[in-house]
């Protein structure tokens, strides 16, 4: 299966259909529309983390990880929402294949065995990757314990200190 690279991709909740959207523009300038479900998005955030934590860094250093790329996430301008696109630019993701190249990790989203699309991640756009799924679950009202409490930023209130004389 060939797959197409993704340049752009804004990630939208979409209430009606109780799915991610993530509308996207592909390397050649067209568009297209990939709807997760509920179901492959929280096995996506478990494989995510699970691919970040390999490192065996602390909570701590997982959260400055975190906060450090969401900060340096360079200001991009959002895809249009696509809700008007045809179905042949708007389908349904059924899996989603990683492959490690370099010291990147290839995503590829795929419909079926034909239609492919794919995004070369480092660690620090698999952590942006999470903090929008971050976003898009809250939106949802979707429960959210399946992302690690660095992903929140909330480890600084889970630690517990003591001081020695």
């Amino acid at each position: 299966m060939q797959s197409e690279l993704l340049h752009t991709m804004t990630a939208r909740y979409i209430l009606r259909e109780d799915r991610i959207a993530l509308d996207c523009v592909i390397h050649d300038g067209r568009e297209l529309r990939l709807m997760i479900t509920h179901r492959l998005a929280r096995a996506v955030v478990t494989e995510f983390a699970r691919q970040l934590s390999d490192g065996g860094r602390g909570a701590l250093a997982q959260d400055f990880a975190q906060f450090e790329a969401v900060s340096g996430r360079p200001d991009a301008q959002p895809v249009e929402r696509l809700d008007a696109l045809g179905a042949e630019h708007a389908w349904l993701v059924t899996h989603l294949h990683i492959q490690s190249i370099e010291n990147v990790q290839r995503l590829i989203f795929t419909e079926d065995d034909n239609r492919g699309v794919h995004l070369d991640c480092t660690d620090a756009v698999l952590r942006n990757l999470l903090d929008i799924f971050y976003k898009a679950f809250a939106l949802g009202e979707w429960d959210q314990s399946v992302f690690p409490t660095w992903v929140s930023g909330d480890v600084a209130g889970n630690v517990s200190a003591s001081s020695l004389n």
